[in-house]
């Protein structure tokens, strides 16, 4: 592998570094511990094997992270009903909080279903950004940077998504 400038040193320190947000932003999409490890590992070994692509160092995070989001993708695109067996999982967990009583864990079980069936019926350009940015609490800047797209693009999609969420969840109650 001739990596020139691109040594281990540089990728311990520009790459590794951000290993621990990759696999914690992995684990929200996926809602699988298993996986979001795997993805993360995986997302690492392509790092090391593409480091001469890397442009600029200040964008290791922003590159790393946007490979661990292709890996998501791809697996999503190929698996969908891995998915939905997380998410169910993870409904149900709510309902297992002993401090909320009965009906309010039904309900909340309900809304959950209810939006993640809507979230599943978005465009996945509307279902990446909201993900992002409700459940990774990144900036539309930074999910701009990630996506390698501009901030206008992001913010419009953002407004769109949620638009189109809101639209398929009344269609849900209904």
């Amino acid at each position: 592998m001739g990596h020139s400038k691109y040594t281990r040193e540089f990728y311990m320190e520009n790459v590794f570094v951000h290993y621990k947000t990759l696999a914690w932003r992995l684990y929200h999409i996926t809602q699988d511990p298993y996986l979001a490890e795997e993805f993360a590992q995986e997302a690492m070994r392509i790092a090391w094997e593409q480091l001469e692509q890397l442009r600029e160092p200040q964008n290791a995070k922003a590159w790393l992270l946007k490979i661990g989001d292709n890996l998501a993708a791809r697996h999503f695109r190929n698996n969908a009903s891995r998915k939905t067996t997380s998410l169910e999982t993870a409904a149900l967990s709510a309902i297992e909080d002993e401090s909320a009583d009965i009906l309010e864990g039904l309900l909340r079980r309900e809304t959950f279903q209810a939006m993640w069936a809507a979230m599943e019926k978005l465009d996945v350009k509307y279902r990446r950004i909201i993900q992002l940015y409700y459940y990774e609490e990144m900036s539309l800047k930074e999910i701009a940077r990630v996506l390698g797209q501009n901030y206008n693009t992001t913010r419009v999609q953002h407004h769109r998504g949620i638009l189109e969420l809101r639209k398929l969840m009344d269609d849900t109650e209904e």
